[in-house]
């Protein structure tokens, strides 16, 4: 399930987002490689044991235990050729059902927006939240929708996306972005980091030096892949391969599988970045194993307590300075008046230069002497499944609670 709660702090450029993604993700449904929608709602509330939440978007989508591409690719370094192939189609098809039979752009695919099932052997793309209509007749409404917030993630943006306004298709956006995804499978890394100067107007010169040379930053010799890629990076969307015409790409004519021992050299690196970076953090403090993700199938990213407020949050910034992170306090953020609903205060986590988790805590109801505190972990920057070994991670330390 995937809930957006109704917030005084929530912006209307998220809104919009959140809106977009529900109304959406319906159209473009009925392709293997597109996450499964099962229900949307548009309002309602969600009650639990403890309150009483109004919501405004709730989605029943089918759960995916792989967590995020992103998480798998910074796990290996770089994917095989063999592995890369056969993820990339499994993209490339499910482009060619959104642009030609769905009729949208997707305009923010990225490692982060892809999913992966249990065996790792099928990818999911998901978020829909800045997808676009290609009919010219609904492109206006759309530009006025998201009144010129075209900026999605800089790695992945075509130079189209820079000037800010939906005046044309952007089918051919989403192949840019998924040419950069290309180079993520094969280095592991991005070989240009954005298309433009500051300027938005200059090409950079490490984006023009990757189309001029790709072999060098690819490490790669094979003239098909090397057109393609190129094809697909094109500055100019009249020069850029459709999604079509990268399905009926020589390179993507070869054969393709994704045999056993690939697998099982992924499945073999399940441990997130921050178990790696908290294991060097907490060594000789007895930082135990935790289980794999894929393993590890009922959590809750909620902890009760009925210990005083500042003795919870002076331990709670303990255990976060153990784990080499920073807690910071929203003093703004705290709420005066008790309102079981609304979070009583806000804070974050800043773990590395990867996870950022957001913490709201609200008092649920009194009992006895002390309030019920609740504290709701989100995501707020970071793959799947790092947060959860967090999650996981902090939860044994700071209980019993």
């Amino acid at each position: 399930m995937k809930a957006h709660f109704q917030s005084s702090s929530l912006e209307d450029k998220k809104r919009i987002i959140i809106i977009n993604d529900a109304l959406s993700i319906p159209l473009v449904q009925g392709h293997e490689n597109i996450i499964t929608l099962k229900e949307v709602f548009l309002s309602g509330r969600i009650v639990s044991a403890s309150r009483e939440q109004k919501v405004f978007s709730v989605m029943i989508i089918e759960t995916l235990r792989g967590g995020e591409l992103f998480y798998h690719i910074k796990m290996c370094g770089r994917l095989t050729l063999e592995t890369s192939r056969y993820y990339f189609l499994q993209l490339a098809s499910a482009l060619n059902h959104m642009h030609n039979k769905a009729g949208f752009a997707h305009r923010d695919l990225k490692p982060w927006n892809i999913m992966v099932n249990d065996d790792l052997t099928k990818l999911k793309i998901i978020d829909f939240g800045y997808a676009t209509p290609l009919d010219p007749e609904r492109l206006e409404q759309a530009s006025r929708i998201f009144k010129g917030r075209l900026n999605c993630t800089k790695n992945y943006m075509a130079p189209e996306l820079y000037k800010k306004v939906i005046n044309f298709p952007l089918d051919k956006s989403d192949v840019f972005s998924l040419g950069v995804i290309l180079i993520n499978f094969l280095t592991g890394d991005y070989s240009f980091s954005h298309v433009f100067k500051e300027d938005h107007e200059t090409f950079s010169e490490e984006y023009l030096n990757f189309l001029a040379h790709p072999q060098r930053f690819l490490n790669q010799t094979d003239e098909s892949l090397l057109s393609l890629i190129t094809g697909m990076l094109a500055p100019s969307m009249d020069d850029r391969l459709s999604i079509s015409a990268v399905l009926t790409h020589p390179w993507c004519q070869l054969k393709c599988s994704f045999p056993q021992q690939a697998r099982d050299e992924l499945l073999s690196k399940q441990k997130s970045l921050v178990l790696k970076e908290q294991e060097q953090v907490t060594s000789g403090v007895g930082c135990k194993e935790l289980p794999s993700y894929l393993t590890f199938t009922d959590y809750t990213t909620c902890l009760k307590t009925t210990r005083p407020y500042c003795e919870l949050l002076q331990n709670l910034e303990k255990v976060i300075k153990t784990m080499g992170g920073i807690l910071i306090r929203r003093k703004n953020a705290i709420q005066v008046e008790l309102d079981p609903s609304e979070p009583h205060e806000r804070m974050e986590i800043e773990l590395s230069d990867r996870l950022n988790v957001i913490i709201e805590l609200f008092i649920t109801e009194r009992n006895g002497q002390h309030p019920q505190i609740c504290l709701e972990f989100q995501r707020g920057k970071g793959d799947y499944l790092s947060f959860v070994d967090f999650f996981v991670l902090i939860q044994s330390k700071l209980h019993p609670l």
